[in-house]
């Protein structure tokens, strides 16, 4: 059993670093494994555009990868698999095409046992052969001359079979036709590696899938599929009775429930760009909980998209906080439940305030967070803002007046404190958090926690220019729009970074690793930016990492790493 391992852990690695792409390798706008081999019922999918684009991407050779050296004994496999999988000119020797499309499929996913140990599963992994391909027969001979001797090595039909006595729940059985070489796993099942060659349909044609490759690229370097509703259907039931095992929490469980309302999860990403781009979607049932999340809020980032100050962190929330503590709660085991509401007493018996009346139920919507001008923040400075919007300021300012005593916080003058600024009808309260003065600032329904006076009077004033004036019409556009985002701007981090740490390095008498040539990396990436919307029943995201490179991502950022070491 353990060259079968072996063997089957090799095709998996060929999997994994396999790959990489010249101007050659054409993007098609399907995935040819979902359309022609993927079965219709597949749970997830994970493919590549070619072996050939992830080897020049991540920098593969036969002696390196990602720029960092390999271990040079690689002869267990080696001699497993009779060529080298480091070395990217060896695949099509054995029969292998490395300019198209490979990946791995899962399908027939049934939990079953009570503690998952009867599961049954069929895995696919399939790479592409090339024409007249002698790549089932450099395997078939490379599994006899490797196997021991109660290994069961057997042919049907065109399909090798290789089973041992110890292993009798798992199968693994290989089939090619002229395009596609398959390795079969069947684990507690009696499929073997003709179901993806039998004329049936396919996963292309599944509605699930559809729906994601609508909106999510499956045919670009990196595809990734995963189907809930099928998954959900057949292990519903198993996944409650996973409920009552000690070994499973029952939170955990609970959270794992709320899935059953996706149809179906995507992500791709291109290794092409000199941005890192992954695009995903969610498609969920129209009756899915989270919509009463979404619902009854009100959007609102004036605030924190007004200020004059260039942010080195933006964070924004649009959610409903009473029904996303609901749904919190729903998930907690009745222990947690009766602490947090224990708590919510105790509070309200100290500070004599309502917590989630007064302040969780008042919160109308968006919650903003931001961080501004990186060359100012450190150890005692962080230039930090928190913004959000009440239901009813007048009440929520009647809280704070009721908590001020017991948090060292008064009301103040704006127009004393904060001179120059056309204040308007703005409530202030002054805050000693420390030896430090904090400020709220209640502008009509904005409510605003500022650590600095700095930030505080940046959010009252309402004539200076905004930094988004200067970033770019498509970055602007989704801090405005999208519903939820975190968004860091690397300069600005960096250098509060660098300057907090200089500090602690200093105290501490250690090492300064941050110099000149990382401060010349840094200059190569401009922001990073996660963030997404959710409409009727798709929930679309994105991860940019926007850079000034010239050359596709993976392969500017090797280089940048290697000056560092040079």
């Amino acid at each position: 059993m353990k060259k079968l391992v072996a063997f089957a852990t090799a095709a998996i690695m060929l999997l994994i670093i396999a790959c990489s792409g010249t101007e050659s390798v054409k993007k098609t706008a399907e995935s040819e494994i979902a359309k022609k081999y993927a079965p219709e019922n597949s749970v997830a999918m994970l493919r590549f555009s070619s072996i050939e684009k992830l080897f020049s991407t991540f920098g593969v050779g036969p002696d390196k990868i990602l720029g960092e050296p390999v271990p040079e004994d690689r002869s267990e496999i080696i001699e497993t698999l009779g060529f080298d999988p480091m070395n990217p000119a060896e695949y099509e020797k054995a029969g292998f095409d490395t300019k198209r499309e490979f990946g791995l499929v899962l399908s027939n996913l049934k939990i079953d046992g009570e503690y998952g140990e009867n599961t049954s599963a069929d895995i696919d992994i399939l790479f592409p052969v090339t024409q007249n391909s002698g790549a089932f027969n450099f395997i078939k001979e490379r599994i006899n001359s490797q196997k021991d001797e109660i290994t069961v090595v057997t042919e049907e039909n065109g399909i090798l079979f290789v089973k041992h006595p110890d292993e009798e729940d798992v199968v693994l059985s290989i089939k090619a036709d002229s395009d596609y070489l398959v390795f079969h796993l069947a684990v507690n099942s009696q499929t073997t590696a003709q179901t993806v060659f039998e004329k049936n349909s396919k996963l292309a044609s599944a509605p699930n899938y559809k729906e994601i490759a609508s909106s999510v690229d499956m045919g670009t370097d990196i595809g990734i599929y995963f189907d809930f509703k099928s998954f959900f259907s057949k292990n519903g039931e198993a996944l409650q009775n996973l409920t009552v095992n000690p070994m499973f929490g029952e939170s955990e469980m609970k959270s794992v429930e709320y899935l059953k309302y996706y149809r179906g999860a995507g992500a791709s990403i291109d290794l092409g760009k000199s941005d890192l781009v992954v695009n995903m979607a969610a498609y969920m049932d129209a009756e899915n909980p989270f919509k009463k999340m979404m619902e009854n809020i009100k959007s609102d980032r004036s605030v924190v998209l007004g200020m004059e100050k260039d942010p080195a962190v933006l964070l924004s929330v649009m959610i409903n906080a009473s029904e996303y503590l609901n749904f919190l709660l729903e998930t907690l085991p009745l222990e947690s439940k009766q602490s947090f509401d224990q708590e919510l007493e105790n509070i309200k018996n100290q500070m004599g305030i309502d917590l989630k009346k007064e302040v969780i139920d008042q919160l109308a919507g968006s919650i903003n967070f931001g961080m501004y001008d990186g060359s100012t923040i450190n150890m005692m400075n962080y230039n930090t803002i928190l913004n959000f919007n009440v239901k009813d300021p007048a009440a929520f300012t009647a809280t704070l007046e009721k908590v001020g005593p017991m948090a060292n916080m008064s009301k103040v003058d704006p127009a004393e404190a904060f001179s120059g600024i056309e204040t308007g009808n703005i409530t202030v309260f002054s805050i000693n958090v420390q030896m430090m003065m904090a400020y709220i600032v209640i502008d009509g329904d904005n409510v605003s926690f500022c650590t600095t006076k700095d930030i505080a009077s940046g959010a009252m004033n309402k004539k200076g220019k905004s930094f988004t004036e200067k970033l770019n019409a498509d970055l602007k556009k989704k801090l405005a729009d999208d519903q939820n985002y975190f968004y860091i701007d690397i300069d600005e981090t960096y250098i509060a970074a660098k300057s907090i740490y200089q500090f602690v390095i200093g105290m501490s008498g250690g090492e300064n690793v941050l110099d000149e040539k990382v401060d010349t990396m840094v200059k190569n990436f401009e922001y990073l930016y996660v963030g997404g919307t959710y409409k009727g029943e798709k929930a679309a995201s994105e991860l940019i990492f926007k850079t000034k490179f010239t050359k596709p991502f993976f392969i500017a950022l090797q280089e940048e790493i290697a000056k560092i070491k040079k």
